[in-house]
């Protein structure tokens, strides 16, 4: 933490008796090396609280088993992961969860394809428990549950913020569907993570305990690799697997692990789009409706409920884009009538129901 950021996590450094330093270029530094050798050596594993050079920061705490908690705007954390509002943290979520909308019937039994809107960034926990449970961008926007859509939470949150755990839970609709986000427990490169199987036994009980069943992770590239320990889990239905760097975007790409689908982008909602550029990963809301057509009429398996084609993970760029985005580009792709945009929970489920892993690497 940079000394400019000196008032956030202060209280909590103190509670945790955690050391509170600065991550400096690539590396993170002399005295960032020295404490990350200490973690490393005092296994199995360590959590960084703050944030730093994304990619340079995620992966050189991947390589000392050192998971993050982007929260370098945090306040009040000492207080909130002490608040139980219940005395079994197990009841507060399996007291609240919503149940979701079954998903919608397809057309004739036969050709349809299905869609799924996923936000970014719920990885973000000064963001979660700062604007995101009440801006109309996101969570709190007034017509929420008008259209299905899936919501990244950190399986953190229960144990970091219970008060807001339970007041998401409460307060969510049949359309919204909750993916523990990035990458488990914590924000890592799993392929690059130096203690794997702790770290997936840490992620499968956060999960179970946050009654969360779909992983979104982010690694280096779009790779199963470092997932295997997480996919034996039972905890764990699949993945929705993006690559740091092309907007999450992998052209649609599956693949299978323990008979389990780890699904990627096949565009994404973020930022605007470049004039003439039609393959680009990031794209608009118009942009992104064209490309589902696009796609849909270039491959005739796009409807085939058995072929990969069939169904599309739209992620959503959580500082470019809002729900309201999300409601406009549903509204433009069902209007076609041969698709049907689900929560990422029912697309789990039907591309679990219809793919076979013969289908893998797709």
């Amino acid at each position: 933490m940079p000394v400019s950021k000196d008032v956030f996590l202060a209280e909590f450094s103190v509670f945790s008796q955690s050391p509170t330093l600065e991550y400096k270029g690539n590396g993170g530094g002399e005295l960032a090396t020295l404490v990350m050798n200490d973690i490393r050596e005092a296994g199995p594993n360590g959590v960084a609280f703050g944030w730093g050079p994304e990619a340079d920061y995620v992966s050189t705490l991947s390589k000392n088993a050192i998971y993050v908690h982007a929260s370098d705007y945090c306040t009040d954390l000492a207080e909130l992961s002490n608040l139980h509002v219940l005395s079994s943290m197990d009841r507060v979520q399996r007291a609240q969860l919503p149940v979701p909308l079954s998903p919608p019937p397809l057309h004739g039994g036969a050709r349809v394809h299905t869609v799924a809107f996923l936000m970014s960034d719920g990885d973000n926990l000064q963001w979660l428990l700062g604007p995101w449970g009440t801006d109309p961008r996101w969570f709190g926007a007034y017509n929420r549950g008008d259209v299905a859509i899936g919501w990244t939470l950190s399986p953190a949150a229960l144990r970091l913020a219970p008060p807001f755990f339970q007041h998401v839970m409460a307060n969510a609709h049949a359309n919204d569907s909750f993916v523990a986000a990035p990458s488990g427990v914590g924000y890592t490169f799993p392929s690059t993570y130096a203690n794997k199987a702790e770290f997936a036994d840490l992620t499968t009980r956060a999960m179970n305990n946050s009654g969360l069943r779909i992983l979104n992770v982010i690694d280096t590239e779009f790779t199963t690799e470092g997932l295997a320990e997480m996919a034996a889990n039972p905890q764990i239905d699949a993945f929705l697997l993006y690559p740091f760097g092309d907007c999450y975007s992998s052209a649609g790409r599956t693949a299978w692990l323990h008979g389990k689908p780890a699904i990627g982008g096949r565009i994404s909602l973020w930022g605007q789009s470049k004039a003439g550029c039609n393959d680009c990963t990031c794209q608009d809301v118009d942009a992104v409706v064209q490309h589902i057509k696009t796609h849909m009429q270039s491959y005739a398996s796009s409807t085939v409920l058995s072929s990969p084609d069939a169904y599309s993970l739209i992620p959503v760029h959580a500082w470019t884009h809002s729900y309201a985005d999300v409601v406009r580009a549903a509204q433009l792709l069902t209007a076609q009538g041969d698709i049907e945009v689900v929560t990422p929970a029912a697309l789990v489920q039907r591309f679990i129901d219809n793919v076979k892993p013969s289908h893998a690497p797709h």
